[in-house]
């Protein structure tokens, strides 16, 4: 960081890095190569003291994790991997699925930064509910009350809706290519 000055890229970081990587090939062999000491760097920027580093977490989840700009995003999701022990695997999909955004659509900003420091906390067996459905196009309020029923009525209503619409189209394509072959025959 003293050599960049502050600067979150110097100009000349790319020969520099380089020539260190060459540097240190040689005198302790693979692993050293342009692109890992640039996410050991990111590591670093990401992590900076010690004591925020878990040991229950491999090389490979934290390259997931500096991926993550977003502090307490990436504590989330620290704290979520170390607690529900997840592979890398399992926290890319859980990032992939948008699970710390679903989160703060669905609660107050002071919960989510409770779930940053803390990671979900299991208190009841909903809890344990990893895999949440979002079903915002069935137009159902944000409320934890909700009948099978109800989300039986919303889907018939949304698929017999979804349904009318294709057949209208086709038709109307079907319509309109019968024109066009009747222009044609002529």
């Amino acid at each position: 960081m003293e050599i960049q000055q502050g600067d979150e890229r110097a100009s000349y970081g790319d020969a520099v890095l380089e020539k260190l990587s060459q540097r240190l090939t040689v005198e302790f062999g693979k692993g050293f190569s342009k692109r890992n000491l640039e996410r050991m760097r990111k590591f670093y920027v990401c992590f900076p003291i010690a004591t925020t580093v878990s040991s229950q977490l491999s090389w490979s989840h934290y390259l997931e994790l500096i991926e993550i700009d977003e502090e307490f995003k990436r504590s989330f999701y620290m704290k979520e991997t170390i607690n529900s022990k997840w592979s890398v695997r399992e926290l890319q999909r859980q990032r992939d699925s948008l699970l710390y955004e679903r989160l703060t659509l669905s609660a107050d900003k002071e919960k989510i930064l409770e779930l940053s420091e803390k990671g979900q906390i299991l208190k009841t067996s909903k809890d344990l509910v990893k895999d949440p459905f979002v079903l915002e196009f069935l137009d159902i309020k944000e409320n934890t009350n909700y009948l099978e029923s109800d989300l039986e009525k919303n889907v018939k209503f949304y698929n017999k809706t979804l349904t009318n619409f294709i057949i209208e189209n086709f038709n109307y394509t079907i319509d309109k290519f019968t024109i066009y072959f009747k222009k044609l025959a002529k």
